[in-house]
């Protein structure tokens, strides 16, 4: 069964939008993140820095299925892996 996505795409004013039909065999990614400006309300040992947990999603004809769902996200396995 063919399932139709689709995604609206905004410009960075916010004021207009595009809609994008995703068909089989299309790649996007999701990219949550979190971006800490110096402030009185936070430490400093936190200022400036970012974090983004980036999921791979293949569009396909029952939906999607998420390619990155096996990639470390906490951070112990994370520096496991840099550190061989």
């Amino acid at each position: 069964m063919y399932m139709m996505l689709a995604i609206y795409l905004y410009k960075s004013n916010g004021d207009s939008k595009i809609l994008i039909i995703l068909d089989p065999g299309m790649l996007l990614t999701i990219e949550p993140g979190i971006y800490i400006r110096p402030s009185d309300k936070i430490p400093s040992i936190f200022w400036n820095i970012g974090i983004k947990i980036e999921d791979t999603i293949l569009v396909n004809n029952e939906g999607n299925e998420i390619i990155s769902q096996n990639a470390p996200v906490n951070p112990v396995s994370i520096e496991n892996i840099m550190h061989g």
